[in-house]
C-alpha cells in the first residue's frame, strides 16, 4: 500500500473506471490547513477571469456565439448563422495555434480532431445560410 505522502492530490481513476477523490488522510498545509488540492480549488473559485489563453478565446466564443443568435432573431438569420460559422473559425484557429496546455476548453478531443469539427460545422453552416432558398411569408 501507499503512504499518505505518496497519494496523489487530485481525484485519479479507480479500479472499473471510478473516480477517486483525495482521501481524508492526505497531508494539509501548515498555514491554512488544506490539501494541496483543496488550496488549487479554493484559489481557483475566487478568479472571475481565465486562467490561460485559450479560456480568453472561449469567452471570446461565447460572446460571439450570443451575438450572432441576437443577429438571427433581430435583423436577418442568414448573417446570424455566417457569425456564428466565423466564431466556428475562430476557435478552430486558436485551437491549431494554442498549445494543449493554454488552449483551456478549447481542448476537448485532439488537436486535429477540434480543428478539423470546428471547420467541418463552418463550412456547413454557410453553406446552409446561402443554399436555403427563401420562404414566402
Amino acid at each position: 500500500m501507499h503512504e499518505a505522502d505518496d497519494l496523489p492530490d487530485t481525484p485519479v481513476p479507480g479500479v472499473g473506471g471510478e473516480v477517486v477523490g483525495v482521501p481524508q488522510h492526505a497531508p494539509t498545509t501548515a498555514t491554512t490547513g488544506l490539501t494541496p488540492a483543496e488550496a488549487r480549488h479554493a484559489d481557483v473559485s475566487s478568479r472571475w477571469f481565465p486562467e490561460t489563453l485559450g479560456g480568453v478565446v472561449y469567452l471570446v466564443m461565447l460572446l460571439g456565439a450570443v451575438a450572432a443568435v441576437l443577429v438571427v432573431v433581430l435583423v436577418d438569420w442568414r448573417t446570424g448563422v455566417r457569425i456564428f460559422a466565423g466564431v466556428h473559425v475562430v476557435a478552430a484557429l486558436a485551437r491549431l495555434v494554442l498549445p494543449a496546455s493554454t488552449a483551456g476548453m478549447l481542448a476537448v478531443r485532439s488537436r486535429a480532431t477540434d480543428v478539423v469539427l470546428h471547420v467541418v460545422v463552418a463550412g456547413v453552416m454557410v453553406f446552409l445560410a446561402g443554399s436555403i432558398p427563401d420562404q414566402p411569408l
